[in-house]
């Protein structure tokens, strides 16, 4: 949202409540990085394919307590979520995810519990792990080196979903973590 005040309703069991909000501004800063080698049409498909419908998936019901934890125990931040990119000097487009920079090998663990809706290797992305928590709340780890994960299956807070890869130099661990929700109703509330 944009700065500045906000009305948002929230909406539980039949019950709406208005509340007023203000978003303060936030410089999120910029990140010098590489450029990414370009992505097939076939990759770019299956990536679609695999992962776009889930952005629409309907909402399940919540099933974490408390906070998150990160994905791996050790790790350093190479992009933060908001960054602007800067490739070659040039001004790019604002990161939608966090890069950490990991140790290969180390497990790749969920961020809180949910049920894995997605645990596939995808030519964009490589090993990927989604996991829905509920609420609208999805995390999307990518560029894993093994999956201990399926489809179908419920994870704790904590739980080894994955390995984390010497993919590329730097050994990157890409993350999202998503919140699905329709523009001025909240699905469900922590």
């Amino acid at each position: 949202a944009s700065s500045g005040g906000h009305e948002v309703n929230i909406t539980v069991n039949g019950e709406t409540i208005t509340r007023s909000i203000i978003v303060l501004p936030k410089d999120f800063g910029t990140v010098d990085v590489e450029p990414e080698p370009d992505a097939s049409d076939a990759a770019n498909t299956q990536f679609r394919n695999a992962v776009w419908g889930l952005y629409e998936a309907p909402a399940r019901e919540k099933m974490w307590q408390g906070g998150f934890v990160n994905p791996v125990e050790s790790y350093t931040t190479l992009v933060d979520y908001g960054q602007v990119r800067v490739v070659n000097g040039r001004q790019s487009s604002r990161s939608n995810s966090t890069k950490l920079y990991t140790i290969p090998g180390e497990p790749c663990r969920a961020l809180a519990n949910g049920v894995v809706v997605l645990a596939a290797e995808l030519a964009l992305t490589g090993n990927t792990v989604v996991i829905d928590h509920g609420c609208g709340m999805r995390s999307y780890l990518y560029g894993l080196q093994a999956l201990s994960v399926s489809a179908g299956q419920t994870v704790e807070k904590g739980q080894a979903v994955g390995v984390a890869d010497r993919r590329q130099p730097g050994d990157v661990l890409p993350l999202s973590l998503i919140h699905i929700s329709e523009p001025t109703r909240l699905r469900c509330i922590s």
